[in-house]
Protein backbone atom coordinates (compact mmCIF):
# COMPACT_ATOMS: atom_id res chain seq x y z
CA UNK A 1 0.00 0.00 0.00
CA UNK A 2 1.26 3.47 -0.85
CA UNK A 3 0.48 6.87 0.59
CA UNK A 4 -0.82 8.16 -2.72
CA UNK A 5 -3.31 10.95 -2.36
CA UNK A 6 -6.62 10.45 -4.14
CA UNK A 7 -9.65 12.55 -4.80
CA UNK A 8 -8.13 15.63 -6.44
CA UNK A 9 -9.68 17.80 -9.15
CA UNK A 10 -7.57 18.51 -12.26
CA UNK A 11 -4.76 20.93 -11.55
CA UNK A 12 -5.44 21.14 -7.82
CA UNK A 13 -2.93 19.56 -5.46
CA UNK A 14 -1.07 17.90 -8.32
CA UNK A 15 2.66 17.50 -7.77
CA UNK A 16 4.24 18.71 -11.02
CA UNK A 17 7.56 17.20 -9.93
CA UNK A 18 6.04 13.72 -9.66
CA UNK A 19 7.70 10.98 -11.71
CA UNK A 20 6.00 7.93 -13.21
CA UNK A 21 7.33 4.40 -13.71
CA UNK A 22 7.56 3.19 -17.32
CA UNK A 23 8.88 0.16 -19.19
CA UNK A 24 11.27 0.61 -22.10
CA UNK A 25 13.05 -2.27 -23.76
CA UNK A 26 12.09 -4.62 -20.95
CA UNK A 27 13.54 -2.50 -18.14
CA UNK A 28 11.95 0.14 -15.91
CA UNK A 29 12.72 3.82 -15.52
CA UNK A 30 10.80 7.01 -14.78
CA UNK A 31 9.32 9.88 -16.81
CA UNK A 32 8.04 13.35 -15.92
CA UNK A 33 4.63 14.85 -16.80
CA UNK A 34 5.81 15.66 -20.32
CA UNK A 35 6.89 12.08 -21.03
CA UNK A 36 10.60 12.86 -20.82
CA UNK A 37 12.77 10.09 -19.39
CA UNK A 38 14.23 11.48 -16.16
CA UNK A 39 15.58 8.29 -14.60
CA UNK A 40 16.98 5.96 -17.24
CA UNK A 41 15.53 2.42 -17.44
CA UNK A 42 17.81 0.19 -15.39
CA UNK A 43 15.49 -1.83 -13.15
CA UNK A 44 13.68 -5.13 -13.50
CA UNK A 45 10.56 -3.54 -11.98
CA UNK A 46 9.60 -0.25 -10.36
CA UNK A 47 6.74 1.16 -8.32
CA UNK A 48 5.11 4.55 -7.86
CA UNK A 49 6.82 7.34 -5.97
CA UNK A 50 5.52 7.90 -2.46
CA UNK A 51 6.99 10.55 -0.17
CA UNK A 52 9.85 11.09 -2.62
CA UNK A 53 10.91 7.43 -2.85
CA UNK A 54 10.02 4.60 -5.24
CA UNK A 55 10.52 0.86 -4.88
CA UNK A 56 12.86 -0.64 -7.49
CA UNK A 57 13.91 -4.23 -8.09
CA UNK A 58 17.05 -5.77 -9.49
CA UNK A 59 18.04 -9.46 -9.51
CA UNK A 60 15.21 -10.40 -7.17
CA UNK A 61 16.01 -7.82 -4.48
CA UNK A 62 14.25 -4.51 -3.85
CA UNK A 63 15.43 -1.12 -2.65
CA UNK A 64 14.47 2.53 -3.13
CA UNK A 65 15.39 5.28 -5.57
CA UNK A 66 14.97 9.02 -4.91
CA UNK A 67 13.37 11.41 -7.42
CA UNK A 68 16.84 12.69 -8.26
CA UNK A 69 17.60 9.22 -9.63
CA UNK A 70 20.00 8.45 -6.82
CA UNK A 71 19.77 5.00 -5.29
CA UNK A 72 18.76 5.95 -1.77
CA UNK A 73 18.57 2.41 -0.38
CA UNK A 74 20.39 -0.40 -2.16
CA UNK A 75 18.28 -3.38 -3.28
CA UNK A 76 18.75 -5.85 -0.44
CA UNK A 77 15.24 -6.76 0.68
CA UNK A 78 12.98 -9.59 -0.43
CA UNK A 79 9.85 -7.42 -0.50
CA UNK A 80 9.05 -3.82 0.45
CA UNK A 81 6.07 -1.52 0.79
CA UNK A 82 5.99 2.17 -0.15
CA UNK A 83 7.04 4.86 2.31
CA UNK A 84 4.19 6.19 4.41
CA UNK A 85 4.49 8.52 7.41
CA UNK A 86 8.25 8.49 6.83
CA UNK A 87 8.74 4.72 7.20
CA UNK A 88 8.61 1.73 4.84
CA UNK A 89 7.88 -1.89 5.67
CA UNK A 90 10.53 -4.34 4.42
CA UNK A 91 10.76 -8.12 4.57
CA UNK A 92 13.93 -9.97 5.45
CA UNK A 93 14.09 -13.75 5.89
CA UNK A 94 10.26 -14.03 5.90
CA UNK A 95 9.85 -11.39 8.64
CA UNK A 96 8.71 -7.77 8.36
CA UNK A 97 10.13 -4.64 9.97
CA UNK A 98 10.41 -0.92 9.15
CA UNK A 99 13.19 1.34 7.87
CA UNK A 100 13.54 5.12 7.52
CA UNK A 101 14.57 7.00 4.37
CA UNK A 102 18.25 6.53 5.16
CA UNK A 103 17.79 2.77 5.31
CA UNK A 104 18.22 2.61 9.07
CA UNK A 105 16.19 -0.06 10.85
CA UNK A 106 13.57 1.62 13.04
CA UNK A 107 11.45 -1.42 13.88
CA UNK A 108 13.14 -4.83 13.89
CA UNK A 109 11.93 -7.46 11.39
CA UNK A 110 9.97 -9.69 13.77
CA UNK A 111 6.47 -9.64 12.27
CA UNK A 112 4.75 -12.17 10.02
CA UNK A 113 2.93 -9.45 8.06
CA UNK A 114 2.29 -5.72 8.23
CA UNK A 115 0.56 -2.73 6.70
CA UNK A 116 1.68 0.88 6.31
CA UNK A 117 1.98 3.55 8.99
CA UNK A 118 -0.77 6.14 9.11
CA UNK A 119 -1.69 8.41 11.98
CA UNK A 120 1.50 7.15 13.64
CA UNK A 121 0.33 3.52 13.84
CA UNK A 122 0.79 0.44 11.64
CA UNK A 123 -1.04 -2.90 11.68
CA UNK A 124 1.26 -5.87 12.36
CA UNK A 125 0.71 -9.61 12.53
CA UNK A 126 2.43 -11.87 15.03
CA UNK A 127 1.64 -15.45 16.04
CA UNK A 128 -1.56 -15.45 14.00
CA UNK A 129 -3.09 -12.23 15.33
CA UNK A 130 -3.06 -8.59 14.24
CA UNK A 131 -2.46 -5.54 16.42
CA UNK A 132 -0.92 -2.07 16.04
CA UNK A 133 2.49 -0.59 16.84
CA UNK A 134 3.81 2.99 16.93
CA UNK A 135 6.93 4.25 15.16
CA UNK A 136 9.21 3.15 17.99
CA UNK A 137 7.93 -0.42 17.71
CA UNK A 138 5.90 -0.15 20.91
CA UNK A 139 2.72 -2.24 20.89
CA UNK A 140 -0.21 0.18 21.19
CA UNK A 141 -3.04 -2.24 20.42
CA UNK A 142 -2.18 -5.81 21.39
CA UNK A 143 -2.47 -8.49 18.66
CA UNK A 144 -6.01 -9.83 18.96
CA UNK A 145 -7.65 -9.56 15.52
CA UNK A 146 -7.94 -12.03 12.66
CA UNK A 147 -7.28 -9.15 10.26
CA UNK A 148 -6.50 -5.43 10.39
CA UNK A 149 -6.13 -2.62 7.88
CA UNK A 150 -4.22 0.65 7.90
CA UNK A 151 -5.87 3.64 9.58
CA UNK A 152 -7.98 5.85 7.33
CA UNK A 153 -9.96 8.91 8.42
CA UNK A 154 -8.79 8.18 11.98
CA UNK A 155 -10.30 4.69 12.18
CA UNK A 156 -9.01 1.21 11.31
CA UNK A 157 -11.03 -1.73 10.01
CA UNK A 158 -10.46 -5.00 11.89
CA UNK A 159 -11.84 -8.52 11.61
CA UNK A 160 -12.79 -10.76 14.51
CA UNK A 161 -13.31 -14.49 14.14
CA UNK A 162 -12.24 -14.85 10.52
CA UNK A 163 -9.85 -17.50 9.23
CA UNK A 164 -7.19 -17.29 6.53
CA UNK A 165 -7.52 -19.55 3.51
CA UNK A 166 -5.62 -20.15 0.27
CA UNK A 167 -7.33 -20.49 -3.08
CA UNK A 168 -5.73 -21.16 -6.50
CA UNK A 169 -7.70 -18.30 -8.07
CA UNK A 170 -7.96 -15.83 -5.22
CA UNK A 171 -4.73 -16.36 -3.35
CA UNK A 172 -4.76 -15.64 0.38
CA UNK A 173 -8.03 -14.28 1.73
CA UNK A 174 -9.91 -13.89 5.00
CA UNK A 175 -13.07 -15.96 5.32
CA UNK A 176 -15.90 -15.35 7.77
CA UNK A 177 -15.85 -13.41 10.99
CA UNK A 178 -17.21 -9.90 11.44
CA UNK A 179 -15.75 -6.47 10.73
CA UNK A 180 -15.59 -3.54 13.12
CA UNK A 181 -13.90 -0.13 13.35
CA UNK A 182 -11.50 0.85 16.13
CA UNK A 183 -9.84 4.10 17.17
CA UNK A 184 -6.14 4.62 17.87
CA UNK A 185 -6.53 3.29 21.40
CA UNK A 186 -7.97 0.04 20.07
CA UNK A 187 -11.48 0.87 21.31
CA UNK A 188 -14.47 0.12 19.10
CA UNK A 189 -15.64 3.35 17.44
CA UNK A 190 -19.23 2.10 17.70
CA UNK A 191 -20.93 -1.14 18.64
CA UNK A 192 -22.13 -2.29 15.23
CA UNK A 193 -20.26 -4.95 13.26
CA UNK A 194 -20.60 -6.02 9.63
CA UNK A 195 -20.12 -9.01 7.32
CA UNK A 196 -17.79 -6.94 5.16
CA UNK A 197 -16.67 -3.32 5.02
CA UNK A 198 -14.34 -0.80 3.38
CA UNK A 199 -12.03 1.82 4.83
CA UNK A 200 -13.51 5.17 5.82
CA UNK A 201 -13.13 7.93 3.27
CA UNK A 202 -14.64 11.42 3.37
CA UNK A 203 -16.36 10.52 6.62
CA UNK A 204 -18.27 7.55 5.22
CA UNK A 205 -17.62 3.83 4.79
CA UNK A 206 -19.31 1.19 2.67
CA UNK A 207 -20.51 -1.71 4.83
CA UNK A 208 -22.38 -4.95 4.19
CA UNK A 209 -24.93 -6.80 6.27
CA UNK A 210 -26.43 -10.23 5.73
CA UNK A 211 -23.61 -11.56 3.57
CA UNK A 212 -22.36 -15.08 3.05
CA UNK A 213 -19.09 -16.43 1.67
CA UNK A 214 -16.32 -14.09 0.59
CA UNK A 215 -14.99 -13.77 -2.95
CA UNK A 216 -12.41 -11.71 -4.82
CA UNK A 217 -13.19 -9.75 -7.97
CA UNK A 218 -11.03 -8.09 -10.60
CA UNK A 219 -9.04 -4.97 -9.68
CA UNK A 220 -8.64 -6.07 -6.07
CA UNK A 221 -12.30 -5.63 -5.13
CA UNK A 222 -13.53 -7.98 -2.43
CA UNK A 223 -16.90 -8.63 -0.87
CA UNK A 224 -19.45 -11.16 0.34
CA UNK A 225 -22.22 -12.83 -1.59
CA UNK A 226 -25.82 -12.52 -0.56
CA UNK A 227 -25.66 -9.33 1.52
CA UNK A 228 -26.61 -5.73 0.87
CA UNK A 229 -24.31 -2.72 1.02
CA UNK A 230 -24.89 0.78 2.37
CA UNK A 231 -22.85 3.53 4.02
CA UNK A 232 -22.34 4.53 7.65
CA UNK A 233 -20.73 7.54 9.31
CA UNK A 234 -18.08 7.49 12.04
CA UNK A 235 -20.73 7.05 14.72
CA UNK A 236 -22.13 3.97 13.00
CA UNK A 237 -25.31 5.72 11.87
CA UNK A 238 -26.71 4.58 8.52
CA UNK A 239 -26.36 7.47 6.06
CA UNK A 240 -27.16 5.54 2.88
CA UNK A 241 -29.48 2.55 3.17
CA UNK A 242 -28.33 -1.00 2.39
CA UNK A 243 -29.78 -1.14 -1.13
CA UNK A 244 -26.74 -2.19 -3.15
CA UNK A 245 -25.22 -5.53 -4.13
CA UNK A 246 -21.74 -4.10 -3.55
CA UNK A 247 -20.17 -0.69 -2.98
CA UNK A 248 -16.75 0.92 -3.25
CA UNK A 249 -14.99 3.82 -1.60
CA UNK A 250 -16.42 7.33 -1.45
CA UNK A 251 -14.17 9.76 -3.34
CA UNK A 252 -14.89 13.32 -4.41
CA UNK A 253 -18.45 12.96 -3.17
CA UNK A 254 -19.32 9.85 -5.19
CA UNK A 255 -18.92 6.10 -4.66
CA UNK A 256 -19.25 3.20 -7.14
CA UNK A 257 -22.21 0.93 -6.36
CA UNK A 258 -23.42 -2.34 -7.90
CA UNK A 259 -27.08 -2.98 -8.76
CA UNK A 260 -28.32 -6.00 -10.71
CA UNK A 261 -24.90 -6.71 -12.17
CA UNK A 262 -24.07 -3.15 -13.28
CA UNK A 263 -22.04 -0.40 -11.61
CA UNK A 264 -23.12 3.21 -11.19
CA UNK A 265 -22.37 5.96 -8.65
CA UNK A 266 -24.16 7.19 -5.55
CA UNK A 267 -23.62 10.59 -3.91
CA UNK A 268 -22.82 11.14 -0.23
CA UNK A 269 -26.47 12.10 0.29
CA UNK A 270 -27.64 8.76 -1.12
CA UNK A 271 -28.78 10.01 -4.53
CA UNK A 272 -28.07 7.65 -7.43
CA UNK A 273 -26.02 10.18 -9.38
CA UNK A 274 -24.96 7.99 -12.32
CA UNK A 275 -27.25 5.13 -13.34
CA UNK A 276 -25.76 1.60 -13.15
CA UNK A 277 -24.51 0.71 -16.64
CA UNK A 278 -20.87 -0.35 -16.31
CA UNK A 279 -19.19 -3.76 -15.95
CA UNK A 280 -16.62 -2.27 -13.56
CA UNK A 281 -16.09 1.17 -12.07
CA UNK A 282 -13.23 2.84 -10.21
CA UNK A 283 -13.55 5.61 -7.59
CA UNK A 284 -13.33 9.20 -8.84
CA UNK A 285 -9.92 10.84 -8.86
CA UNK A 286 -9.01 14.28 -10.21
CA UNK A 287 -12.58 14.80 -11.40
CA UNK A 288 -12.94 11.66 -13.52
CA UNK A 289 -13.43 7.92 -13.06
CA UNK A 290 -12.29 4.92 -15.09
CA UNK A 291 -15.17 2.62 -16.09
CA UNK A 292 -15.59 -0.48 -18.24
CA UNK A 293 -18.46 -0.94 -20.69
CA UNK A 294 -18.79 -3.49 -23.50
CA UNK A 295 -15.29 -4.76 -22.79
CA UNK A 296 -13.54 -1.38 -23.12
CA UNK A 297 -12.37 1.13 -20.53
CA UNK A 298 -12.82 4.90 -20.73
CA UNK A 299 -13.20 7.93 -18.43
CA UNK A 300 -16.38 9.70 -17.32
CA UNK A 301 -17.11 12.95 -15.51
CA UNK A 302 -19.46 13.36 -12.55
CA UNK A 303 -22.46 13.68 -14.87
CA UNK A 304 -21.68 10.26 -16.31
CA UNK A 305 -20.57 11.65 -19.68
CA UNK A 306 -17.34 10.74 -21.42
CA UNK A 307 -14.64 13.07 -20.16
CA UNK A 308 -11.76 11.92 -22.36
CA UNK A 309 -11.80 10.67 -25.95
CA UNK A 310 -10.52 7.15 -26.43
CA UNK A 311 -11.10 3.54 -25.36
CA UNK A 312 -8.56 1.30 -23.67
CA UNK A 313 -8.14 -2.38 -22.85
CA UNK A 314 -7.52 -1.34 -19.25
CA UNK A 315 -7.50 2.02 -17.47
CA UNK A 316 -6.62 3.16 -13.98
CA UNK A 317 -7.32 6.20 -11.81
CA UNK A 318 -5.60 9.51 -12.50
CA UNK A 319 -2.74 10.37 -10.18
CA UNK A 320 -0.95 13.72 -10.24
CA UNK A 321 -2.30 14.56 -13.70
CA UNK A 322 -1.60 11.29 -15.54
CA UNK A 323 -3.38 7.94 -15.79
CA UNK A 324 -1.96 4.52 -16.55
CA UNK A 325 -3.66 2.77 -19.49
CA UNK A 326 -3.18 -0.52 -21.32
CA UNK A 327 -3.56 -1.00 -25.08
CA UNK A 328 -3.06 -4.27 -26.95
CA UNK A 329 -4.22 -6.56 -24.16
CA UNK A 330 -4.76 -6.62 -20.41
CA UNK A 331 -2.30 -7.48 -17.69
CA UNK A 332 -3.21 -10.77 -16.07
CA UNK A 333 -2.19 -12.36 -12.79
CA UNK A 334 -1.69 -16.05 -12.14
CA UNK A 335 -1.89 -17.05 -8.48
CA UNK A 336 -0.07 -20.14 -7.25
CA UNK A 337 -0.57 -21.82 -3.90
CA UNK A 338 2.31 -23.74 -2.37
CA UNK A 339 2.78 -25.31 1.04
CA UNK A 340 4.61 -22.19 2.26
CA UNK A 341 2.02 -19.71 0.99
CA UNK A 342 0.79 -17.84 -2.08
CA UNK A 343 2.72 -16.15 -4.86
CA UNK A 344 1.69 -14.35 -8.04
CA UNK A 345 3.17 -14.00 -11.52
CA UNK A 346 2.05 -11.06 -13.67
CA UNK A 347 1.86 -11.13 -17.46
CA UNK A 348 2.03 -7.43 -18.25
CA UNK A 349 0.22 -5.87 -21.19
CA UNK A 350 1.65 -2.84 -23.05
CA UNK A 351 1.24 0.09 -20.63
CA UNK A 352 1.44 3.83 -21.12
CA UNK A 353 0.15 7.15 -19.76
CA UNK A 354 -2.40 9.73 -20.87
CA UNK A 355 -3.17 13.23 -19.58
CA UNK A 356 -6.56 14.83 -18.88
CA UNK A 357 -6.92 15.84 -22.53
CA UNK A 358 -6.48 12.23 -23.61
CA UNK A 359 -3.09 12.92 -25.18
CA UNK A 360 -0.64 10.02 -25.02
CA UNK A 361 2.26 11.11 -22.83
CA UNK A 362 3.98 7.71 -22.94
CA UNK A 363 3.14 5.26 -25.71
CA UNK A 364 1.99 1.89 -24.32
CA UNK A 365 4.84 -0.64 -24.47
CA UNK A 366 6.29 -3.51 -22.47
Amino acid sequence: MSCQEAGKVPGVGIDKDMLFAVVQGGTCGFIDHAGRVVIQPAWDSAGDFSEGMAIVERAGKVGFVAQSGTVAIEPSYDVAQSFCDGLAAVRVAEKWGFIDKKGAVVVQAVYDDTGSFRNGLAPVKKEGNWGFIDKTGRVVVRPQFAGAQTFSDGLALVNKGGTEANDPLRGMYLSGGTYQYIDQAGVAAFARSFQSARRFSEGLSAVETGGGGQWHKDRGQTGHTGGKWGFVDKKGAIVIEHNFDEAGQMAEGLAPVLLKGKWGYVSASGKLQIEPQFELAEPFSEGVAAVEKDGKWFYIDKAGSRAITGDFDNAYSFRHGLALVEVGGRSTKSVYVESWGTFSIWNWAPRGYIDHQGAIVWKPQK
